[in-house]
C-alpha cells in the first residue's frame, strides 16, 4: 500500500548502474544540488552499506536500515505515525524493499556511461506498481 509521504531519489546511468562499491560512479554537480534541493529538511532511509559511504547531510533526519540500526517494521510505523515526508536514498536492496509503498520516485538519468558494480532497472518496477516519476537528465561535469 502506497504511502503519500514516501518518495525515493536516484540517479542512474545510460547502463542503468546506480552504484559502484556503495557510492555514485559519477560525479555530477548538478544532480547533487538536485538532491540537496529535493531533501533538505527531509527524513531519509538508507541502507547501511550506502549508509557507512555517505558524506555527512546536515539539514536532514537519516534513518539506517540493517541490522545493527532500523528494521524495516519500525520505518513502515514511524512513515505511518508521521506526516512529514520520507525519501529512500539507496541502495538497491532497500529501493527494492520500499518500492510497493512509494508514491513519487525522483529519477536522475545521468547523461554517462561509466560502469559500476550496482544495476537499477526502475521502469519495470514503477509501471508494474503504478509509481509517479519526476525525471531530469543531468550531464556530468
Amino acid at each position: 500500500m502506497k504511502k503519500k509521504n514516501l518518495s525515493a531519489i536516484v540517479a542512474v546511468n545510460k547502463l542503468n548502474y546506480i552504484g559502484l562499491h556503495g557510492t555514485l560512479p559519477w560525479y555530477s554537480k548538478e544532480d547533487l544540488k538536485f538532491f540537496k534541493r529535493i531533501t533538505l529538511g527531509k527524513n531519509l532511509i538508507v541502507g547501511s552499506v550506502t549508509y557507512k559511504k555517505l558524506p555527512p547531510l546536515p539539514g536532514r533526519n537519516v534513518y539506517v536500515l540493517g541490522k545493527e540500526y532500523l528494521d524495516f517494521d519500525s520505518i513502515i510505523r514511524m512513515i505511518n505515525n508521521s506526516e512529514e515526508e520520507f525519501f529512500v536514498i539507496g541502495g538497491k536492496k532497500t529501493y527494492e524493499l520500499f518500492l510497493p509503498f512509494i508514491n513519487i520516485f525522483y529519477i536522475s538519468r545521468i547523461n554517462d556511461y561509466t560502469v559500476g558494480d550496482t544495476t537499477f532497472n526502475l521502469e519495470e518496477k514503477i509501471e508494474t506498481l503504478g509509481i509517479n516519476t519526476v525525471e531530469n537528465n543531468f550531464f556530468i561535469n
